[in-house]
């Protein structure tokens, strides 16, 4: 055993009697916080993938049903939206519409779902929550509907890496 002192996030661990796989734990999480203010560049990557997602379907048929092609509209309105998200949110699924568009979807357990897509303006969407199926169009101003956000935050919520103080051991 050795001496280590871990910090992660505003906590310090010192230990003097701290085993190899605790010492191993502290590297991976120190890590972890070292990575973490480029991962919370989350819309970013959400933008890549909408961009890529909009790359790959530009002519009719992409799905071999019919679709409609992607438009440089429907990339710049999946953009806006990426902006407005709120930030407890987690990531959202990009999938592209049969008509045209570019949607977010988020996924829970078992009958728990909300996908969105905007397009003039308007917010589309449609959500599962247990028994309970709820659907229609909203209108976006400058910022992100309440009552959407509302939904989102309450049951696609990021989850936080719990932590304890130690510092004071």
């Amino acid at each position: 055993m050795s001496t280590a002192t871990i910090t992660f996030g505003n906590n310090l661990f010192n230990n003097s009697a701290i085993s190899k796989e605790s010492e191993c734990l502290g590297f991976v999480l120190q890590q972890y916080n070292d990575l973490t203010p480029i991962s919370l560049n989350w819309k970013s990557v959400l933008k890549a993938e909408a961009l890529e997602t909009f790359q790959e379907r530009q002519s009719k048929g992409w799905d071999m049903h019919g679709a409609l092609p992607l438009t440089k509209a429907s990339f710049e309105n999946a953009e806006k939206i990426i902006e407005l998200l709120p930030e407890n949110l987690e990531i959202p699924a990009i999938v592209p519409k049969p008509n045209g568009e570019i949607g977010f979807e988020w996924l829970g357990t078992k009958n728990l779902a909300f996908t969105m897509y905007y397009k003039e303006g308007m917010i589309y969407y449609a959500s599962i929550i247990g028994s309970e199926e709820f659907y229609g169009k909203i209108s976006l101003d400058q910022k992100f509907p309440e009552s959407i956000k509302d939904i989102l935050s309450k049951y696609f919520h990021k989850k936080k890496l719990p932590l304890s103080d130690h510092s004071s051991n």
